[in-house]
């Protein structure tokens, strides 16, 4: 891949809903590679070359980033900013920092420059994925009759698979062990992970052979880093590795049989997600807990619980997924967490319906405080109450798509605000906003 094409595609603004700019340049792209091309009613896109038994790649191609919808009503681009091997992304309207749209414009980009050097393949782009799947849900399942196997990189990093989505195990072991292994070996891929909720889970789910047999299905990381963020960004050395695995798998994986299995559940396990500032100190302190936040503290506290911590860099933002293997210890913390009024959401991580609506629910639980805190209005205790409110001026882009909460407060490009935020707690901090001092 060169830097051009990367930068061609990468500058195509897109958020969910209005996906546009790139439906536009996949149609086009693909009728000039000689790709049959099509169009679903719901805007998914879909690219074929050869016949037969092939490799197909799936993708979605909207993003979180709907600071970039002025962008598309203008049909104006991103500007792509490099800084080494280091690429960003500036809105050219406002000036600030952006997301380079690595989830998953990165991954559509990556199989783009793969399509472009194979004779037969296919290759999907669905859109509405970060707001529910909503475009694979209505993709054509015909399309996948005649794949070999799904390959998607949806996800960030480059040392970086997929192994369950959802509960749901993406390939089978006699799969794994005979084709995928070796090749991931020889590109350095050693951290195979249980992911939440991914396009190709749901291709993996939904189509099944005369048989009843399901596709394998693999996903590996695009080396986006920042993901969900104004900051996000990308290595390119590490596109173009990502690409090389692409391309390996697909040219190494024979297709002369399509390649399917049994799909299998994850051992069931019990979840809950909270976005900071619900670990904050402030709930710590509450609820007993150590005052200093850190992976091995909730560990100590939680220690049937399997804590993923994970911190963005540059900022106070983090988000922490609990897994239990005890049931018992699931409910404890559920309630726990229900008597403090901490916003978690629980679920049955093998359910992803389940665990995305709790996931959801959680989203706008933390939108009704924001509003309670910027108004000091605490009236307001459900999302009809806060969608009836007639100044919502704050809150556009949350009732539309709902953003990271700490992008609305005070958005990862303003450094100076950063340091101010990162030097208080949170609560004081919404103090000193109301107060005006911040």
């Amino acid at each position: 891949m060169t830097k051009e094409f990367f930068e061609e595609f990468m500058q195509l603004p897109s958020c969910s809903k209005h996906e546009d700019m790139v439906q536009d340049f996949l149609m086009e792209w693909g009728k000039a590679h000689g790709c049959k091309t099509k169009r679903d009613g719901k805007g998914n896109i879909y690219l074929e070359k050869g016949s037969g038994l092939r490799p197909c790649l799936i993708n979605h191609i909207d993003t979180v980033h709907h600071d970039q919808l002025e962008l598309i009503e203008k049909k104006m681009c991103k500007k792509v900013v490099w800084n080494g091997d280091h690429v960003t992304a500036e809105n050219p309207l406002t000036g600030k920092q952006t997301g380079l749209g690595m989830d998953n414009q990165g991954g559509a980009c990556i199989a783009l420059a793969v399509v472009s050097r194979l004779p037969a393949v296919k290759a999907i782009f669905t859109v509405e994925e970060e707001i529910g799947m909503l475009g694979i849900k209505e993709a054509d399942m015909h399309f996948f009759d005649d794949a070999a196997f799904l390959i998607s990189n949806d996800s960030p990093d480059e040392n970086r698979a997929t192994h369950y989505s959802s509960g749901v195990q993406l390939y089978s072991d006699e799969f794994f062990e005979k084709w995928l292994q070796p090749i991931c070996a020889k590109h350095g891929v050693t951290s195979f992970r249980s992911e939440p909720f991914t396009c190709i889970k749901e291709v993996r789910r939904l189509w099944t052979d005369k048989d009843g047999k399901h596709l394998e299905c693999l996903n590996f990381g695009n080396a986006g880093d920042h993901p969900h963020s104004d900051l996000e960004g990308a290595s390119f050395k590490g596109v173009c590795n990502a690409e090389e695995l692409l391309y390996d798998l697909c040219t190494s994986i024979p297709c002369d049989v399509q390649h399917v299995s049994d799909v299998k559940d994850e051992p069931r396990t019990w979840a809950s997600a909270a976005s900071w500032p619900s670990f904050s100190s402030y709930w710590r302190k509450k609820s007993g807990l150590d005052d200093d936040i850190s992976p091995e503290d909730l560990d100590d506290d939680f220690p049937d619980a399997d804590t993923d911590w994970r911190l963005h860099d540059d900022t106070d933002m983090c988000q922490l997924i609990f897994t239990y293997d005890d049931e018992e210890q699931y409910k404890k913390h559920k309630e726990l967490c229900e008597d403090e009024g901490v916003l978690v959401s629980f679920g049955d991580y093998r359910s992803d319906t389940a665990f995305a609506e709790g996931e959801l629910q959680e989203m706008k639980s933390a939108y009704i405080l924001w509003y309670q805190l910027f108004y000091d209005d605490p009236t307001v205790k459900t999302w009809e109450q806060l969608e009836m409110v007639d100044d919502l001026e704050d809150f556009s882009d949350a009732i539309d798509f709902p953003l990271d909460p700490l992008d609305e407060l005070y958005g990862a490009d303003e450094k100076e605000q950063e340091e101010k935020v990162q030097q208080m707690d949170f609560w004081e901090w919404i103090d000193a906003r109301k107060r005006g001092e911040v």
